[in-house]
């Protein structure tokens, strides 16, 4: 979407005018009104919409408008995320160290921490594809090795060292398993892809029956790189993602009965 969408006034726009902001066809009068209606709605601002014109009656000021549009316009972001949480996963890759290449489960455990937000790891990670899609980030060739073990009832996940022991021997262990498995699944027909996914999971079940953990690497995530406006823009989102975050600490702390 045209970045100079996100810097309309408060004035009378011609509809040939609004069509090249928003990249509409003009001539397509069945749905351009709705079509138009629908992008000004999500992007927060208020019009009066005529036959021959639009004017802009509102336009989106307040920190939380502004960073919506901004990842609307920018991120592709759907109008039903929170924009919020969704900044502050961008903020993340500064904020928190080695959350760029950390297993989701630890990042969304990792945002929790930092930010107060409960967001699933699955969700993370759709936005990271997301990230991907749009070219804004990339995985890089650097890995990071963990290590998820029962202690107790409970998964616990650390990182481990590249050249640790153990790890070298479960996967030396864990490797032998898989070919014995996908030679006796193809013997019984499967195909090789679904003989393959089979042996694998089955492997990673009888390694975790036998040792209760499992290692596995992480690729590192990288964010791509900006134009100039893009950076200035990627400060304007950590700007105003830090505005909100203060906001809702005042206000928590004046629930709470604190006074400054």
């Amino acid at each position: 979407m045209n970045l100079a969408v996100m810097y309309l006034e408060k004035r009378v726009y011609s509809r040939q005018e609004m069509a090249e902001l928003f990249d509409l066809n003009l001539a397509d009068n069945r749905h351009f009104k709705r079509n138009l209606e629908r992008k000004l709605q999500n992007l927060g601002y208020g019009y009066r919409y005529s036959t021959a014109s639009v004017e802009i009656t509102h336009i989106p000021t307040t920190d939380v408008e502004r960073l919506k549009m901004i990842l609307i316009v920018v991120f592709g972001l759907d109008v039903q995320t929170d924009p919020y949480a969704f900044s502050c996963f961008l903020c993340a890759f500064d904020d928190i160290p080695g959350f760029e290449s950390m297993p989701w489960e630890e990042r969304a455990d990792a945002f929790y921490r930092e930010y107060g937000l409960s967001v699933a790891a699955r969700t993370l990670s759709n936005w990271c594809c997301k990230l991907f899609n749009e070219s804004i980030a990339a995985k890089s060739e650097e890995r990071t090795f963990w290590k998820t073990e029962n202690a107790n009832g409970v998964l616990v996940r650390s990182p481990i060292a590249s050249d640790d022991e153990k790890m070298r021997q479960y996967y030396e262990e864990r490797f032998a398993l898989v070919q014995e498995f996908q030679k006796k699944y193809q013997e019984d027909g499967l195909s090789p892809k679904e003989a393959w996914q089979n042996a694998w999971s089955e492997a990673i079940h009888r390694m975790w029956e036998k040792y209760h953990c499992c290692y596995y690497s992480c690729q590192t995530i990288l964010l791509g790189a900006f134009s100039l406006d893009e950076r200035i823009i990627l400060q304007d989102i950590y700007e105003l993602s830090r505005n909100i975050r203060g906001e809702l600490f005042q206000q928590q702390q004046k629930e709470d009965g604190f006074k400054f």
